[in-house]
């Protein structure tokens, strides 16, 4: 990673976090969930990276897309950066053109990955119901054997 033209190792932590109305009670305050797994990160792995003079920053994402404004600014940072690069001095506009675009992008994949995740435990209980209803008729089944034997 580069930080203000000084090259400066990092670590990202991506962690997807849940939010529901436990966590998040308040449309005032819509960033809470993603702040409390964010200083979670902090505190577990923060001091660690500064006691090895590395950048630590925790990517934290809601599976409904929110991203915390932390890993935003290092994304700002980078398409920043790149920009610099390949054209010197950037508009405001192209960094949020590029902001929109990898937003879209990593939107996109959350919610991908979150339907997949959906598919696979419905498929998993579906497995078990079934498992469930022919454990319950085979039973069913012994038990009417049992009482025709006990009616002769």
């Amino acid at each position: 990673m580069k930080s203000a033209g000084i090259r400066q190792t990092g670590i990202i932590d991506v962690a997807v976090t849940g939010v529901d109305g436990q966590s998040r009670t308040s449309d005032e305050v819509a960033d809470r969930p993603l702040q409390a797994r964010y200083n979670q990160k902090m505190v577990k792995y923060g001091h660690l990276a500064e006691r090895n003079s590395l950048r630590f920053i925790p990517a934290v994402f809601s599976h409904t897309g929110q991203i915390h404004a932390e890993f935003k600014a290092l994304v700002r940072e980078q398409i920043r950066h790149k920009l610099i690069d390949s054209e010197g001095e950037p508009k405001s506009s192209k960094i949020r053109a590029g902001m929109k675009w990898w937003s879209r992008c990593i939107s996109m994949a959350i919610a991908k990955t979150a339907s997949r995740n959906v598919a696979f435990k419905v498929a998993r209980m579906r497995e078990a119901i079934t498992q469930d209803q022919d454990e319950f008729i085979t039973r069913d089944a012994n038990f009417e054997d049992v009482v025709s034997e006990a009616n002769d």
